[in-house]
């Protein structure tokens, strides 16, 4: 593992004897501290003492005034102390999101890698674990290089991760489903937990005191039930997301319960929205019933920014701003991002609305939050702090950036074996349309800086065998309202022997505070498709698509292109990783993190989060273009001989062993997929539902005996707000696709076995 032996090396260098106080501390004679700033002899400063103490010291210190001002998430610096100013808003979702204006000779960049949709596509969680690991030892070298400079403080230059978003993809038009691991909440809760455990680390242990470092902590966004930005009279600001308990239950809790349950999460950002009309970040259901006494969670719930303003503002749930404040402490927001804390709480308390022993409360979580993360230690005492800027962006780094876009790649149609190309039998090869020359359809929103993107024209530029002619066809990029390149692409087309079609979205068409209005490609490069489609004639047409939200294409186009790879936002590398696939160098095993619709009329109202209307794979009674699962390899693999136990206990978990044979002609991965229908289900569970799945490599003739296991959860039920594991007889089919994928090319095996025993609430199971 990459962080593990990089962490056990930096903790033997670092083990020094402990002396009265270690290596470049002062010791303080009067007051027996141990200090890293000559003349500061607080005992906060001290890492010889337990975190808990250290707390309750630097909260003694403090004034009331000062106390309010680190309620924020630009947390100034306090001189007399001897704290210097940090920033608790930094986004890892693909990659550590540097900052800019710092880079210089070279140095400073961060690792691009795949969006979370891609990544998702992977349906590899050790990848998603890999690439957390980077993230966060990148981040700390980073943090490093700021730290003593101008851009110690400023956004984007902490260790504390706002990520991952593990909100579900409810409908395609949503302008962050890029951001997300799809549709799924198993898949979601699945990819969460390991990216989770990725960046958090092992951690290494203090040489003194109680306790470890987290490289980074992870805060855990949008809790919860948030999936909408603007829509008619509504956006995120003051959307009331209606719910019902067996929605909460089995889709929009399960990733974030997995996230403090397994993975540990230290941070948790309730999000914009209202749930029933209340508030997320004054929701005391959510944020203290569910996340604290049911969950156990010990950690920082976050605002997300101006949402504790906004409790006031846009939902109406409070008389003025300082009651909105008051609320969401009283109800569990521990720290704002936005002026609300920084502005009201003094005033709350002097009008008796909380105490300070409240806000000391929140403090203290905070606190801890930065304590754990070693930022009141030296780096004599916090190895963490030695990691050298050397070791961001380097190749190894690339080199899983480029790996995990080749994992993400969704082959979605291959007429006639047209893919792999063989370079022998081109000559000319095209590229048209404005994806092949945009970056930002490599890198979706929230992204690092480099110099080493690789879009597919650069890509293709490097195939030094073949004579490539390209053409952007849409003038003005992805908007591609204008014809007026057209003409050129037709005339690439006609000339070359195979024509690569790039089209897609970028974070002009969808991103954060963005929807779409609706799911197809925008304005003309359906057109631009069909004239050089036409142009090209009887010859090869492969078509690539790069964005975030699911997007349809016309029957027209299905029909008539050659073949179609699903590239999502493949990152930094992503070039390299779309010519590989194509040109036979990776074979393909990506499977779609969500279903593609064929029209807008397949979808219930974009404002209704009721499940049962028709949601996602697990609910819709509609057939898609393409559904969740699926995707194409250029190998065939048999399933066969399941094992299994046909009756378990109620609380027990079921294991399934299948035995998967490549009887195709390359070696190539398949990602085994295992779905379980309900003989007789009740009206809140879904149709049908992923409950367990595994990538696994083979090679041509090989067979692998892959296990499998279903939980509780996964079969679980929900009565009066309570998840029961509930007895029945269940069906469950295996196979590289959903059962009814039209895509299926391999078998599919199905059997069924019967749950014993009482009804149990899923709790006491755990017990």
């Amino acid at each position: 593992m990459i962080k593990s032996a990089f962490l056990v090396v930096l903790y033997a260098v670092f083990v020094a004897s402990q002396s009265r106080c270690p290596k470049d501390y002062y010791y303080c004679e009067k007051e027996d501290v141990c200090t890293p700033i000559a003349g500061k002899c607080f005992s906060f400063w001290d890492p010889r003492k337990n975190f808990s103490d250290r707390i309750a010291n630097l909260l003694s210190l403090l004034t009331l005034e000062e106390k309010q001002s680190w309620m924020g998430f630009i947390i100034p610096g306090i001189e007399r102390l001897g704290v210097n100013a940090t920033h608790h808003s930094t986004e890892c979702l693909h990659g550590y999101v540097n900052v800019p204006e710092a880079i210089s000779d070279g140095k400073g960049y961060a690792t691009i890698f795949p969006l979370p949709i891609g990544l998702a596509a992977s349906f590899n969680t050790i990848s998603a674990l890999r690439m957390g690991e980077v993230v966060s030892l990148e981040g700390r070298a980073l943090n490093n290089f700021y730290r003593g400079t101008k851009w110690e403080a400023v956004n984007h230059s902490g260790v504390t991760c706002w990520s991952p978003n593990v909100n579900i993809a409810r409908d395609p038009r949503w302008g962050r489903n890029m951001e997300t691991y799809g549709e799924d909440p198993y898949l979601s809760a699945r990819f969460a937990v390991q990216y989770i455990r990725g960046l958090q680390g092992p951690g290494v242990p203090s040489l003194f005191g109680d306790s470890k470092y987290f490289v980074v902590t992870s805060t855990v966004k949008h809790f919860d039930a948030y999936s909408l930005e603007n829509y008619k009279d509504v956006d995120r600001f003051n959307f009331n997301a209606i719910v019902a308990d067996e929605d909460l239950i089995l889709t929009y809790l399960p990733a974030f319960k997995a996230a403090v349950t397994e993975a540990h999460a230290q941070g948790i950002m309730c999000s914009y929205n209202a749930i029933n009309g209340v508030p997320s970040c004054a929701n005391k259901k959510l944020l203290v019933d569910i996340l604290r006494n049911e969950w156990g969670f010990k950690g920082v719930v976050t605002g997300d920014c101006s949402a504790v303003e906004n409790i006031y503002n846009h939902h109406k749930f409070a008389k003025s701003p300082t009651e909105g404040v008051a609320k969401a402490l009283i109800n569990g927001t521990s720290q704002d991002c936005g002026d609300g804390y920084k502005r009201y709480i003094i005033d709350a308390i002097e009008k008796k609305l909380i105490s300070e022993s409240l806000l000391d409360h929140h403090l203290s979580e905070i606190l801890k939050m930065r304590f754990s993360v070693g930022e009141f230690d030296g780096p004599t005492v916090n190895p963490l702090k030695t990691i050298p800027l050397s070791f961001t962006n380097r190749k190894e780094h690339r080199d899983l950036a480029l790996k995990i876009a080749q994992e993400s790649m969704v082959l979605l149609k291959n007429q006639n074996k047209v893919l792999p190309l063989q370079k022998n039998k081109i000559n000319k090869l095209g590229v048209v349309g404005p994806a092949a020359f945009d970056e930002k359809c490599l890198i979706g929103i929230y992204y690092g800086f480099n110099d080493h993107m690789v879009t597919p024209l650069v890509a293709a530029k490097e195939l030094t065998e073949l004579q490539v002619q390209s053409a952007i066809g849409c003038s003005d990029g992805i908007k591609c309202e204008k014809d007026d390149g057209f003409a050129e692409a037709v005339r690439v087309a006609q000339s070359s022997d195979v024509v690569l079609i790039y089209v897609g979205l970028n974070e002009d068409i969808e991103r954060e505070a963005h929807d779409r209005t609706d799911i197809y490609l925008p304005n003309k490069q359906e057109e631009l498709i069909k004239s050089v489609v036409l142009a090209a004639g009887n010859k090869p047409t492969v078509l690539i698509l790069m964005n975030g939200g699911p997007v349809t294409l016309s029957d027209w186009t299905l029909n008539h292109v050659s073949a179609i790879i699903e590239a999502f936002y493949p990152g930094e590398e992503g070039g390299h990783a779309i010519q590989d696939v194509i040109f036979g160098d990776y074979n393909p095993a990506g499977r779609l993190p969500y279903s593609i619709y064929k029209s807008l009329d397949q979808l219930p109202d974009y404002t209704d989060m009721d499940m049962k209307k028709g949601r996602t794979y697990r609910y819709s009674p509609q057939v898609p273009a393409f559904t969740f699962g699926d995707g194409l390899s250029y190998s065939r693999f048999k399933y066969h001989a399941l094992l299994y136990k046909n009756t378990t206990n109620v609380c027990d978990d079921v294991r399934f062993y299948v035995k998967v044979t490549n009887i195709g002609e390359l070696d190539g991965d398949d990602v085994v997929q295992l779905y379980i229908e309900r003989g007789k289900r009740s009206t809140s569970t879904p149709k049908i539902t992923l409950a367990s799945f595994k990538r696994t490599h083979l090679k041509v003739g090989e067979t692998d005996y892959v296990e499998l296991v279903v939980r509780p959860q996964e079969v679980s039920d929900v009565d009066s707000g309570k998840q029961y594991a509930e007895p029945g007889t269940w069906t469950v089919h295996i196979g590289g696709s959903q059962p009814n994928s039209l895509l299926n090319e391999n078998t599919t095996i199905s059997a069924t076995w019967t749950v014993t025993g009482p009804r149990t609430l899923l709790s006491e199971c755990n017990k």
